[in-house]
């Protein structure tokens, strides 16, 4: 186009807006409007989410192993139209891997990216016992008793009695050679005749076929008796006591331990509150860690006790108190770890309790004693050298 410049103030704005390039008229900052408006519309589009299931995210890719969006078991990234997004799984997905196995449960995602449980009558709670129905009542196990009679195997057993147990017999059509069927179990039909024969101990009882014999019959051995003690004094059934002198019920050593009270020190044990030291180690009652029961500061009164350490010990070191009470130690736990367990010839770390796991950082930690028993610690680079203590906790 040829232009006349004849009135140059006034024609020369007109010419630069008709003669100006293609790409459109001038803005007043100098920048080119059909330009601009390329930027804004390039912004806008960079911008747009997708709409569908999970959306872009507006990182650049080629395909999903671009990004880096955090999946759950039930989303996947996506690469759509080079625009990194997420896509949820189907509701109804299964998850087996967060799945947990007899609760009456399945794990599924919701369409949504989130996994939910839903109730699942398949997943039922094998108990073991051929004698059970198991079940779901909902998302509750049950386990009914099967049958009478049912056929079973669990305990070496052969028939269900109706009350969820597997036993010999129910009746003597379930015993073989003409043998008794008696409390669930078949017997030779000479356990039955009234008279003193056989390998019985006494009239149909004990010996290595009969039943056991109640209490006053004679016997020769604990299994000749239905309270598994044959007096070896008397040679008579007996109901074992916490006084007759004997090793035997629940007890675990004579006539001290489970059901009987405290052993004292070198007594068999089973747990810590067999013995009166309030320590089982190794399977024998004595002090742990130095700490005994009785000889321990009583601090039962207080709901707060602090125990500090510095150097190779701790104070104080052997302490009880009550149920609830919140025990603060105080120290560098940098240079002294605390842990969980006793000293006996080496150390035996716990596998659980108010001191595991270890703590090696900071300078104070406050442990609320909720659970009766005997809690030894020990510092875990200064064991060996005795630095070791013991928080001894009464009954609620």
């Amino acid at each position: 186009m040829e232009c006349s410049l004849r009135r140059p103030s006034l024609l020369l704005t007109v010419a630069l807006f008709a003669c100006g390039d293609d790409g459109g008229a001038t803005t007043t900052d100098g920048t080119s409007s059909s330009s601009a408006a390329t930027s804004s519309a390039s912004s806008s589009s960079a911008s747009t989410t997708s709409s569908g299931s999970g959306g872009h995210t507006g990182h650049e890719c080629t395909t999903p192993a671009d990004c880096n969006q955090t999946s759950t078991a039930c989303s996947e990234p996506t690469c759509e139209d080079g625009m990194c997004g997420l896509s949820f799984l189907p509701q109804g997905t299964a998850v087996p891997d967060e799945d947990v196995d007899g609760d009456c449960q399945a794990t599924v995602c919701d369409g949504a990216g989130t996994v939910v449980f839903v109730p699942d009558g398949a997943d039922v709670d094998d108990d073991g016992n051929d004698c059970t129905a198991d079940a779901c009542d909902g998302v509750d196990p049950t386990h009914d008793p099967e049958p009478i009679d049912t056929v079973c195997a669990t305990g070496g057993g052969a028939v269900c009695d109706g009350g969820g147990n597997c036993v010999e017999c129910n009746d003597a059509g379930d015993c073989v050679m003409g043998d008794l069927c008696m409390m669930e179990t078949c017997v030779p039909s000479g356990c039955n005749d009234t008279f003193f024969n056989g390998l019985e101990t006494d009239v149909d009882c004990g010996g290595p076929d009969c039943l056991g014999c109640t209490d006053t019959l004679d016997c020769i051995i604990d299994d000749d008796c239905l309270s598994d003690f044959c007096h070896p004094m008397a040679l008579v059934c007996a109901t074992p006591t916490c006084m007759d002198g004997f090793p035997n019920g629940a007890e675990t050593d004579t006539d001290c331990g489970g059901p009987c009270g405290d052993c004292p020190d070198g007594s068999a044990c089973v747990v810590d509150g067999d013995c009166a030291s309030g320590g089982c180690v190794q399977s024998v009652c004595g002090p742990i860690n130095g700490c005994s029961l009785g000889a321990a500061q009583d601090l039962t009164s207080q709901s707060a006790v602090t125990v500090t350490f510095a150097g190779f010990s701790y104070t104080p070191k052997c302490i009880r108190v009550a149920s609830g009470t919140q025990v603060t130690f105080q120290g560098s736990f940098a240079s002294h770890p605390l842990q969980g367990g006793y000293v006996s010839g080496g150390v035996v770390p716990a596998s659980s309790g108010p001191f595991v796991p270890v703590t090696d950082t900071g300078t104070s930690k406050t442990v609320t004693m909720t659970s009766e028993g005997t809690f030894p610690y020990y510092c875990q680079a200064h064991a060996l050298s005795g630095m070791t203590g013991v928080v001894f906790v009464d009954a609620p």
